[in-house]
């Protein structure tokens, strides 16, 4: 009895537990992969052939050089060469596990434990402080974003899914190799940089197959974010994230914590300096945006050769920089932009604003603002064009039309001054008689034909520069003044090259000067008039001497809009033009100030560190960094020498250059769309001597102009000798 008791079944009971379980399990199980079935074909129906992971869709890349062949900038996604990781060095894969997928080797394209493990620390960290995408995953998602299915900014479910689908047909048809050179290939790495081998090249000049041990760690680190991480732009937070990433090695027993010490204490400097790019950034956008116009469609990479000049635009960046920091200051501007070219049109600098960095915005190239007192410059060529003579005398009495008064604020009404006197204290009304006699039309057709093409009013407010233009158009414009009348644009790229070396473009001497509109007698004397400006008028503070101790033959014009909302400076010394605005982006007003616009004392500091670089350009690395400290002394050693030479003749100009330099605004009663400034009073002895120079009102006889004109050209040309002694190396 006891042996059959032993050999009865299991209750029934118990059968009935297990095989329920069993049964459920199944049911489960067979619902589960009928879920996921589903999901795949819901998800998976419209992804992208696999085999097309394999071709690497490039955008054409520009390259951006200075007129010496040095890189300034890049534009589009920059490559290298495609690299197998057979050839790379060890650590340099090593890293790159340890840091995004320890189990790459061992996951299907889906690592459900690495997953879960980086879900708890997010936890504990209350933050997401780790990924669970795995490498397979990454790549998936490269390929959606390449493929333009995708966009990094808004990853939702559904995305997450596909990446997911994606990743297991990847790790299906490829093998860890194959899978782990793809993505070695298509990463981004900040910069417009695509790949290992490009961001090795970017980054430290070399290949990725000589990659260090802490340049691994440095490119390794820039994937959770390469531009936060990027040693270019913050180099601290990319070094501490590369101790990170050689951290995360020591753990994985790849290197020791020696290694990782060593690797550490050598470091490499990265070899593109982000102060350098953001010097340029202003010029190599604008370039970009010249493009189309000169290449119908650029379908391969390209090599742009510009006209920039680094040393030039070294001086420029230097010298705009020192004087925002203390004239800027005082009068309440905040921003300044610069434009320098040659006679022949090439731009040799370009400044669009204060910091690029801040503010990408090119105040040289897109900001339209009104021009004050230097749109005159078109009307007063207009008039010697006519027959006017630089001395023809001219009513100053405030002038009314229709309505709209023309007035002299704080300038008293001499009754009459010549035409060399009205431009050099810009006095309103002697600009506005000026229109009115040789008509408005003419005014326009001169400023279109020169190159301004902003809209501009209908009305005499423009002759007084109520009409919104950039500080290309108004230098590009005075650029006639260098070419004996002729039309010259400014341009800054010379020619473009394929990467076979073949010329795609360039710019021929053709281009430069359309056709000439302006007689060189109206040329010569609207020179001589120009100068007067610095000379006796408004811009005295714009003097040059060069460093021989000579004074240097220059002219320009000064304007301010309404309320001082802009200061203009656009003038010549030698064959350089150079044209300044300074002002506020909000169009807030500025502070007059006691001591000359922030404009005139760039323009003249510029101007003179210019002509010591073309008398000398070996002579020091004037690219190199100098504090702001020891230019202010170089700068006030050249003022010493300047005083010292002409404190005779300048006395009583300096117990009045307030009132005699400063641009001022008209009444405020005008119509707001009226540029209204005025040059103030001038000495009485100033008006006694000017008007005992002055001969009748009324328009000299021809054989009066033409003495007049050969005594300017032969004055002109000994000026001109001296300056082209000084630059005979441009």
């Amino acid at each position: 009895m006891r042996e059959e008791r032993f050999l009865k079944p299991f209750p029934k009971k118990r059968y009935r537990i297990l095989f329920g379980f069993v049964k459920w399990i199944i049911i489960l199980g067979i619902w589960v992969s009928f879920a996921l079935g589903a999901v795949v074909i819901w998800f998976g129906y419209d992804l992208p052939d696999v085999e097309e992971i394999t071709k690497l869709y490039r955008d054409p890349h520009i390259l951006i050089k200075d007129r010496y062949g040095n890189i300034l900038g890049s534009y589009g996604s920059f490559y290298g060469k495609t690299i197998d990781i057979k050839t790379l060095k060890p650590h340099s894969i090593q890293a790159l596990l340890a840091t995004e997928d320890r189990r790459f080797f061992y996951h299907f394209g889906i690592d459900p434990i690495g997953t879960f493990r980086a879900l708890l620390r997010n936890v504990k960290a209350n933050g997401v402080i780790q990924g669970g995408s795995t490498i397979t995953q990454q790549l998936a998602r490269n390929f959606f974003e390449s493929k333009k299915l995708h966009h990094y900014k808004y990853r939702s479910l559904k995305h997450k899914i596909k990446e997911a689908i994606l990743a297991v047909k990847l790790e299906m048809k490829f093998t860890k190799e194959q899978i782990l050179t793809m993505y070695l290939n298509r990463v981004y790495l900040g910069a417009n940089v695509t790949g290992l081998d490009a961001a090795s090249l970017y980054y430290f000049g070399h290949s990725a197959n000589h990659l260090t041990l802490y340049e691994s760690a440095i490119l390794i680190g820039m994937l959770k974010g390469p531009c936060r991480y990027s040693p270019v732009i913050h180099y601290e937070r990319s070094e501490s994230r590369a101790k990170r990433v050689l951290q995360n090695m020591v753990e994985e027993g790849f290197i020791t914590q020696e290694e990782a010490a060593t690797a550490m204490a050598l470091p490499s400097v990265p070899g593109n300096s982000s102060q350098k790019q953001n010097l340029f950034r202003y010029f190599t956008d604008w370039i970009v945006t010249c493009l189309p116009d000169l290449l119908e469609n650029i379908t391969e990479d390209v090599e742009v050769i510009t006209t920039i000049d680094p040393n030039v635009q070294s001086i420029a960046e230097k010298e705009v920089q020192k004087v925002m920091q203390t004239q800027g200051a005082k009068v309440r501007a905040s921003q300044v932009a610069l434009l320098c070219t040659k006679a022949s049109g090439e731009i040799l600098a370009m400044i669009g604003g204060v910091d690029y960095r801040k503010n990408a915005y090119n105040r040289a190239t897109q900001a339209k603002r009104q021009a004050g007192s230097s749109f005159k410059f078109f009307t007063y060529l207009a008039a010697l064009e006519d027959g006017y003579d630089p001395d023809y005398m001219i009513s100053d009495y405030p002038i009314e039309i229709g309505g709209w008064k023309a007035s002299n604020y704080k300038h008293r009404a001499r009754g009459e001054v010549s035409i060399r006197t009205g431009f050099a204290y810009s006095i309103n009304a002697v600009a506005v008689r000026l229109a009115v006699s040789i008509g408005l039309k003419r005014v326009t057709h001169l400023a279109k034909l020169l190159g301004i093409s902003s809209d501009l009013p209908h009305n005499y407010s423009l002759v007084l520069g109520s009409g919104e233009v950039t500080l290309l158009e108004m230098t590009g414009a005075y650029l006639v003044t260098l070419n004996e009348g002729q039309i010259v644009r400014p341009y800054g790229v010379a020619k473009i090259l394929n990467k076979q070396g073949k010329i795609l473009y360039q710019h021929s001497k053709a281009q430069d000067s359309d056709s000439t509109c302006v007689s060189q007698d109206a040329i010569q004397e609207m020179r001589s008039i120009m100068h007067s400006v610095i000379t006796e008028g408004s811009a005295r503070k714009a003097r040059l001497q060069s460093s021989l101790g000579k004074e240097v033959f220059c002219g320009g014009k000064t304007g301010t809009s309404q309320r001082y909302r802009d200061v203009w400076f656009v003038g010549f010394a030698g064959p350089i033009m150079t044209g300044i605005w300074c002002g506020n982006d909000n169009e807030s007003p500025m502070i007059k100030p006691q001591d000359g616009w922030p404009t005139l004392h760039i323009w003249r500091t510029f101007n003179e560190r210019l002509l010591k670089y073309f008398n000398n350009p070996q002579e020091e690395n004037w690219q190199k960094e100098e504090s702001i400290k020891n230019i202010e002394e170089e700068n006030a050693v050249i003022s010493e020498d300047r005083s010292s030479n002409q404190k005779s003749n300048d006395t009583k100009e300096d117990q009045q250059e307030t009132d005699d330099e400063e641009e001022i605004d008209d009444e405020e009663e005008v119509d707001d769309e009226e540029e209204v400034d005025d040059e103030e009073d001038v000495d009485d002895e100033e008006d006694k001597k000017t008007k005992s120079k002055s001969p009748s009102n009324k328009r000299s006889s021809p054989s009066a102009l033409e003495d007049s004109k050969l005594n300017s050209q032969e004055k002109n040309l000994k000026e001109e000798d001296l300056i082209k002694e000084i630059l005979s190396n441009i």
